[in-house]
C-alpha cells in the first residue's frame, strides 16, 4: 500500500470526508478519482445531506462536485432504509430517469396497487408526471411505469377506455414481474379492469355497437 493510499483510507475512516475529496481529486487517473469520490460520498452521505444536515451547497460550490453524485448517494441511502418514495424522488431531482423508473416498477407501482391508498395513488401520479416526454424517454416505459399510468387514469375515469384496455392487453404480458410482489399487482390490475368493462360495456363500445 502506498503512502497516498494510507492517507486516503485514514481520512475516509475518520470522517475527514472534505479533505478526502481533495486528496482523491489529485489522482492522475480521472476514472479512479471519480470512482473514489463517488464511493466516499455514498459512504458519508449522512454527514452531507440528510434530514438534519445539508451541505449540498458546500459540496457543489467549494468542492465542485456535481449534484448527481449527492442525490445518487441520497437515493442509495433511502433504498437501504426502504424509503422507496424518497429514493425515487432523489433520482428525479437530478434527472436520473432510468433509475427512478426502476424504483417505480420494482416498488412504488406494486405498493400503490396493493395499498389502494389515495395518498399513494396521488403521490405516484405526481411522480409519473415529472418524467419528460410522457415517459417515453424510457425505452421500456410501456412495459413498466406506463401500465401504472394507465391504471391511475382508469381509476379517475380519464382517457379512452377501449384504448387503455388494448394497451393493457398488449403490454402486460411483457411487463417485468420477476417476484411474487411484482406479479400480484399486474394480475390485480387485469382482473379489476376486465371486471369493470364487463359490468359497464358502455365504457368500451361505441353507442351504435352496444348490445
Amino acid at each position: 500500500m502506498t503512502i497516498s493510499q494510507t492517507i486516503w483510507q485514514y481520512l475516509a475512516a475518520n470522517d475527514y470526508w472534505k479533505e478526502a475529496v481533495l486528496v482523491f481529486s489529485s489522482l492522475k487517473d480521472d476514472e479512479d478519482a471519480r470512482d473514489a469520490i463517488r464511493d466516499l460520498i455514498i459512504s458519508k452521505i449522512q454527514y452531507i445531506k440528510s434530514s438534519s444536515v445539508d451541505k449540498e451547497k458546500y459540496v457543489t460550490t467549494v468542492l465542485k462536485l456535481p449534484r448527481e453524485i449527492i442525490y445518487e448517494a441520497v437515493a442509495i441511502q433511502k433504498n437501504k432504509e426502504k424509503d422507496y418514495w424518497g429514493e425515487c424522488e432523489a433520482y428525479i431531482e437530478v434527472s436520473l430517469w432510468a433509475n427512478a423508473h426502476t424504483v417505480i416498477v420494482d416498488h412504488l407501482g406494486p405498493t400503490t396497487v396493493i395499498s389502494n391508498s389515495d395518498g399513494d395513488k396521488s403521490h405516484l401520479e405526481d411522480i409519473i408526471k415529472k418524467f419528460p416526454s410522457s415517459g417515453l424517454i424510457i425505452p421500456d416505459w410501456n412495459k413498466g411505469a406506463g401500465i401504472y399510468e394507465k391504471y391511475l387514469s382508469l381509476l379517475k375515469d380519464e382517457g379512452e377506455s377501449l384504448k387503455d384496455l388494448e394497451f393493457l392487453l398488449s403490454y402486460l404480458p411483457f411487463a417485468k414481474a420477476e417476484s411474487f410482489e411484482q406479479k400480484v399487482p399486474w394480475i390485480w390490475c387485469l382482473r379489476k379492469w376486465v371486471t369493470r368493462f364487463l359490468k359497464t360495456p358502455s365504457l368500451i363500445l361505441p353507442r351504435n355497437r352496444r348490445c
